[in-house]
């Protein structure tokens, strides 16, 4: 699965995650920009609480 990130809400969404695993229910991303394995998407949410997300399902 794939989460993406509009940091601004512009309508262009400025960054891109895998799902890499999954906890009792809660995702877990990976991405290349600061080369980061497995960082729940609560810490990501929590780290961004403005932000718009897409997610989808692959």
């Amino acid at each position: 699965d794939v989460l993406q990130i509009d940091f601004d809400k512009d309508g262009s969404k400025d960054h891109t995650m895998i799902v890499t695993s999954r906890s009792q229910g809660v995702p877990y991303l990976t991405y290349h920009s600061t080369n980061t394995y497995s960082r729940s998407v609560a810490s990501i949410i929590a780290s961004y609480p403005n932000a718009a997300y897409y997610a989808y399902r692959t």
